[in-house]
């Protein structure tokens, strides 16, 4: 075996004869094990394995690093975030809702509705009771997000340029005999 200082000025063994700095210069154990050259937390070399109380304390210094760490990145996190900036702001102003009560299609058909200047929506009617959005035309500068695509009630909003928005709003009444269409047309707040 051979020795040599450590880092700690400690002397540090390990049965392969290499020395092993970074394991031992937190934790040393008693002076007689160094000695008795028992000191090594692995040796691929000779195949031996870490004792229960290198294990443990090998555990309490790996969860403390884990702790700070984590402690860190949690402060580090919070304290340089940078601000989130919103793309549209908190409250858009709506103008008045229009609303158009007619026939529903009726169950295998669809029609098409306009969505103000932002385009057209396709509803299919699929059953008595089940309206889907089968297709959206979108008008140059606009896109859409379609938010309920299926059921007695579907929603497609468009966005448009500079913090604009359609609603589209299509609902089969209780007895799938009529289709109210709502547009409603949304924007920044001058």
């Amino acid at each position: 075996m051979r020795s040599r200082a450590g880092p700690l000025g400690k002397v540090c063994r390990s049965r392969a004869g290499r020395l092993d700095h970074e394991r031992h210069e937190a934790v040393t154990p008693p002076r007689s094990v160094i000695d008795a050259g028992t000191w090594a937390p692995y040796d691929a070399n000779e195949g031996g394995a870490l004792g229960g109380e290198q294990m443990f304390r090998l555990l309490a210094r790996l969860g403390w690093v884990a702790l700070f760490v984590a402690i860190g990145l949690g402060l580090g996190v919070n304290a340089y975030a940078a601000p989130s900036v919103p793309t549209t702001p908190a409250v858009l102003a709506c103008g008045a809702k229009q609303a158009s009560h007619v026939p529903a299609p009726g169950p295998k058909r669809s029609e098409t509705f306009a969505a103000g200047v932002a385009g057209e929506v396709k509803l299919l009617q699929t059953d008595d009771n089940t309206l889907t959005v089968k297709s959206v035309t979108l008008s140059s500068g606009w896109t859409d997000t379609v938010a309920v695509g299926s059921g007695t009630s579907v929603r497609v909003t468009f966005f448009g340029q500079p913090q604009e928005q359609v609603r589209f709003v299509g609902r089969l009444n209780s007895t799938a005999a009529r289709l109210t269409v709502t547009v409603v047309r949304c924007s920044a707040p001058a």
